[in-house]
């Protein structure tokens, strides 16, 4: 009877299966920079604050302003389970930069409303920058004030649940 009591508990405390690692990931999609790049990173923190925003909008202009390529990237806080990754990459196309703005959308399967646990999805989109400048307003809004073609519908490159 105790191997059976100590069978059950053992079992009871295993812990839940792993989720796999997502493919649909913003690093998979862009793979390293090419040598060259400016890289601006604002990873290693929650959201990006003020001063993070600046940086990054500073960096993409220099890097227009000097027609080299970049990747600057940047976290957004994680709300009500929902948290998003942002990259603006200019690759070099001739003498011109292709310029896209790629939005990683990671919700995590909880909902904070009733408790319940869901599969977590990760989903990537993309729009191109063609008319990107610097604004004119000293705030930085969400768009980092660099007005990356707002009409352009965004087009989803991968998603996948977890």
């Amino acid at each position: 009877m105790r191997s059976l009591l100590l069978f059950v508990a053992v079992a009871a405390c295993r812990p839940s299966p792993k989720r796999p690692s997502p493919t649909c990931t913003l690093d998979n999609l862009l793979g390293d920079p090419v040598a060259g790049t400016r890289v601006c990173e604002e990873r290693d923190h929650g959201g990006c604050s003020r001063e993070c925003q600046q940086r990054i909008h500073a960096c993409v202009l220099t890097s227009l302003r000097d027609r080299q390529p970049f990747v600057a990237w940047w976290n957004n806080n994680l709300i009500d389970g929902i948290g998003t990754q942002e990259v603006i990459v200019g690759r070099r196309d001739g003498d011109a930069l292709d310029v896209r703005w790629y939005e990683l959308t990671m919700v995590s399967g909880y909902n904070p409303h009733d408790g319940t646990t869901g599969r977590a999805r990760f989903a990537v989109t993309t729009r191109p920058c063609t008319d990107i400048t610097a604004g004119t307003d000293t705030r930085i809004r969400d768009d980092l004030d660099l007005h990356c073609t707002p009409d352009v519908p965004k087009e989803i490159v991968c998603s996948e649940r977890l």
